[in-house]
């Protein structure tokens, strides 16, 4: 029984020294295998051949090329893409020689593409194919960086990407220089043997591709002239024929490439006003090519405009008979835009195309009606409206009757007058007229107006009405009154405007009384008397003070507060006729002026308009005179105005109106 156990201790004692003899085999076996091996020993354990040599004839100058221990070759390199500036195709692929009995061998490249490029989408390509067995190859690709493996199966198997400049780089990269496009590549290989033991190839790292070339960039100006090339100065330091330059169009063109002509083409920024859209394009051209240059100097295109554009003018002269207007004369023609047209309408030039024209006895309002883009000088068609000039002469306007009208040195006749503005109580419109007399010798006489308006009533602000055309704010008025400087140029000027009583005064006005409504002081400053026509001699007038005033009766409880009355002699009956005259929304302003009867010389006083009244006394006696008119006969009447005008130094203007 002893040595029965004795002899099954033995065997399993051999039996644990047989097993770890062989494990050690084993260990010792994977070892050596898992091992990455070196160039030397891998040339030890890998059998060599020499199959597929002549391809890597084919690959291009730029590739570098890795022997991976006779089993196959590996390549890289980069190329520009035809076509696309900063962009170019990275090569990764490899070659095969002989792999003996190894199998399942896969090539893996890990690489970083630098700062200044990016990876371009779906750029990818196996063996030159977008659509391939993705069992051959596998990959991760990102925006700087990719894993590449590709699966060693046919005698040639290749990846290639494409790789572009970031457009916030571009500038700094027109330099021309060279630069790597990948900061890092590393390529791992691995395999089996034939019983399925895992092998491994070199770890290959930091290798180096090749250096690409950027292309040179320069930026080709255009510059735009008229007439000629020329950068030369005016009297004012502006460019006379220069327009400006255009410096994007062709900005960051690679040098050796070609700009054709027909691709200068030209915007309205730079076509000069009056020119047609046809010009001269020059430079450095061989024939109809533009070659970019690596000089700055020659990169110059010239862009000359030299066909003016053709414009009509005219010019007609009426004038007004009765609301007919009829021809005198008129004229029109054609010259280049941007030309003076040959009508002079400065009154005061002895030589102005206005006066020549003129009817005798036509020194009323003179219209001027010009087209819309009207500025004295031939205007684009472009611009939808010919230069057009309509010149009509009117007669002087009919004076209002009753109105005194004022001889003022023979030179020009001046009266003023005011109107009631119907449905608007105790408002009124002032109109100031000027019309020339003998104006022969002078080309033009300015007339200052400075007024007071009476203290019952305000400035309308806005109200302005010179010579038919309202002008708002024109007439400056203030504490001192309002003032306002007529030209008159040898036709007749009429200003109005409009005053309106003031909010606290309306009682005082319905109670009756005498009020001033204007008070205007006008003086004349002479221009340019013509002794000699370029010595022209200056003379200034204190002309005169006038005066205009309203008397109201005392209103009524019974009477309607927005009719106004005005005392006349004669009977109850005539009273009415005159106020309906006045009131009536067809009454002219003649019609209404007419109802003036009595002037009287003013004070020239400058204080206040209710002080430049008459004293308590000529006031009473002018109320008692107002008062008569309702019961003496005309003879009386008359005779009280003859004594009023011996007591009063004042000018009076007596409406009467019945409210």
């Amino acid at each position: 029984m002893n040595k029965f156990r004795e002899k099954i201790r033995q065997l399993m004692t051999l039996g644990l020294v047989l097993l770890v003899a062989m494990s050690q085999v084993l260990v010792f076996k994977t070892n050596v295998l898992a091992v990455e091996p070196t160039p030397s020993d891998a040339g030890k354990m890998i059998p060599t051949a020499t199959i597929g040599s002549e391809i890597l004839d084919t690959l291009p100058d730029e590739a570098s090329i890795s022997n991976v221990n006779d089993l196959f070759w590996i390549y890289y390199y980069a190329i520009p893409v035809d076509g696309e500036d900063y962009t170019f195709e990275i090569k990764l692929g490899l070659v095969l020689n002989d792999l003996g009995d190894y199998k399942n061998y896969n090539v893996k490249f890990i690489g970083e593409i630098q700062d200044d490029f990016e990876y371009v989408n779906d750029s990818l390509k196996f063996s030159g194919a977008e659509d391939t067995d993705e069992k051959d190859y596998s990959y991760i690709m990102n925006r700087n960086d990719f894993t590449v493996n590709i699966i060693v199966n046919q005698n040639q198997s290749e990846v290639s990407f494409k790789v572009k400049a970031r457009d916030d780089e571009i500038d700094s990269l027109a330099g021309g220089e060279k630069v790597q496009l990948l900061s890092k590549l590393n390529c791992n290989c691995a395999g089996t043997d034939k019983d399925n033991i895992p092998v491994y190839g070199p770890l290959m790292s930091d290798l180096t591709m090749n250096e690409v070339t950027l292309p040179t960039k320069k930026n080709v100006v255009v510059k735009y002239y008229k007439d000629t090339i020329s950068d030369a100065l005016d009297d004012d330091g502006n460019y006379k024929y220069y327009l400006g330059s255009d410096e994007t169009t062709f900005s960051n063109k690679k040098v050796g490439s070609i700009i054709n002509k027909n691709e200068v083409v030209t915007s309205e920024e730079y076509r000069p006003y009056g020119y047609m859209d046809i010009y001269n394009v020059s430079g450095d051209f061989t024939g109809d090519v533009f070659t970019v240059s690596d000089n700055d100097e020659d990169n110059v295109i010239y862009v000359v405009y030299t066909a003016k554009e053709w414009s009509g003018y005219q010019i007609g002269y009426y004038y007004n008979d009765n609301g007919l207007l009829k021809v005198i004369t008129g004229k029109s023609s054609f010259g280049f835009v941007g030309e003076k047209i040959p009508f002079n309408d400065d009154l005061a030039d002895p030589d102005n195309d206005i006066d020549k024209y003129r009817p005798d006895g036509y020194t009323g309002q003179l219209i001027i009606e010009k087209s819309e883009y009207y500025n004295g000088y031939l205007q684009s068609e472009d611009n939808g409206a010919r230069s057009r000039v309509i010149v009509i002469y009117n007669k002087p306007q009919e004076k209002p009757e009753g109105v005194v009208v004022n001889n003022e040195l023979g030179l020009f006749e001046f009266y003023e007058y005011y109107t009631p503005v119907e449905g608007e109580e105790y408002t009124y419109d002032i109109t100031v007229v000027a019309s020339p007399l003998d104006m022969d010798d002078y080309l033009s006489i300015t007339i200052n107006l400075n007024g007071l308006i009476g203290d019952n009533f305000d400035f309308v602000e806005g109200s302005e009405i010179i010579d038919g055309v309202s002008k708002p704010n024109t007439i400056q008025d203030g504490d001192d009154g309002f003032k306002y400087n007529l030209t008159l140029e040898g036709y007749e000027r009429k200003i109005s405007f409009r005053i309106k009583a003031k909010e606290e005064c309306v009682d005082q006005l319905n109670e009756g009384g005498i009020f001033p409504l204007i008070r205007t002081n006008m003086s004349m400053y002479g221009g340019y008397y013509l002794d000699a026509p370029n010595h022209p001699v200056y003379t200034a007038n204190a002309l005169f003070y006038k005066s205009l005033y309203l008397i109201i009766d005392k209103k009524e409880a019974t009477e309607d507060p927005t009719k106004e009355e005005s005392q006349e002699s004669g009977t109850e009956d005539e009273t009415e006729t005159d106020s309906e005259n006045v009131t009536d929304p067809e009454t002219s302003e003649g019609e209404i002026a007419a109802d003036t009867d009595v002037v009287l010389e003013n004070p020239a006083s400058e204080a206040s308009l209710e002080n430049k009244l008459a004293t308590n006394e000529e006031s009473e006696a002018l109320a008692e005179v107002a008062a008569d008119t309702t019961t003496t006969n005309d003879s009386n009447r008359t005779l009280a105005a003859i004594i009023l005008l011996a007591v009063s130094s004042s000018v009076m203007l007596v409406v009467r109106k019945k409210r």
